[in-house]
């Protein structure tokens, strides 16, 4: 054992500065793989920034044309996209909206305890997500997707826009799929979530506001999604979600997915 120790040591000494040449060079390959991928997931990110800018300079323009809109009128726009969402209120009593968010309670005005405990994917009418969105532009979670949104006013009319960055469900399967938005163009995989303490890209709103960061080094499945703790607070304008109460609708959710499929 020590004759064989003592050979793997003299080899090392009589050899060392080809070694030494050999791991230098392997460093020197590794860096010019690392490095242009951390430079292609940065321009990735800002790309997704400009398109998220955008769409949502396409949104205020819509919710600009909705405000001009009689309030006794229905909101209907010819080619109005997919990804967005228009929810307008006069004096608090939602009017007429084009597209949904995909929660049941669309009252504003009513700011319940019961929101605090109850995942946002809940069916309970006590559940009012809508109550907590304000006129900063915010990231948040809304059922089973998550949107740029933002409160307009005037007089007393109220408009609640929406921009669609990704869905996300806890049940992931052919029919119900979690992905980023199609329109933001993404062409790389990437774990967008709220802003946290750790090392991210942040994208910024139209606004310039901070609205959630692209995790560095980590893609998710196509199809996958991961599932960090959101932790509500005004700054990072997140709502919450604990995966204790989340993972009590995954069986609401595949029971959808079930009837959808019959």
């Amino acid at each position: 054992m020590s004759k064989g120790r003592s050979a793997i040591w003299n080899f090392i000494a009589g050899n060392r500065t080809i070694l030494l040449l050999a791991v230098a060079f392997a460093l020197a390959v590794l860096s010019y793989i690392v490095v242009p991928q951390a430079e292609a997931m940065a321009g990735e990110v800002e790309n997704l920034e400009e398109e998220i800018q955008h769409r949502q300079q396409i949104l205020q323009d819509y919710v600009h044309k909705a405000f001009e809109v009689p309030v006794g009128e229905w909101l209907q726009f010819d080619g109005f996209p997919d990804d967005m969402v228009l929810y307008r209120y006069n004096a608090d009593t939602l009017q007429s909206w084009v597209n949904q968010f995909p929660v049941a309670n669309d009252e504003v005005d009513v700011l319940t305890l019961w929101h605090r405990i109850n995942h946002l994917n809940s069916r309970s009418l006590f559940n009012a997500p809508l109550a907590y969105l304000t006129e900063q532009e915010q990231y948040v979670n809304l059922g089973s997707a998550w949107y740029v949104v933002k409160v307009y006013r005037k007089g007393t009319i109220k408009i609640i826009s929406g921009l669609l960055i990704k869905t996300e469900y806890l049940s992931n399967n052919t029919v119900l799929a979690s992905k980023i938005n199609p329109q933001l163009q993404v062409k790389r995989k990437m774990d967008i979530s709220p802003v946290t303490f750790n090392e991210g890209y942040v994208v910024r709103g139209l606004d310039g506001g901070v609205l959630f960061s692209v995790n560095k080094g980590f893609a998710i499945n196509e199809g996958g999604v991961s599932l960090p703790l959101r932790v509500c607070s005004q700054s990072a304008s997140v709502m919450t979600l604990t995966p204790s109460l989340a993972a009590l609708t995954a069986l609401d959710e595949v029971e959808s997915a079930s009837a959808v499929t019959s």
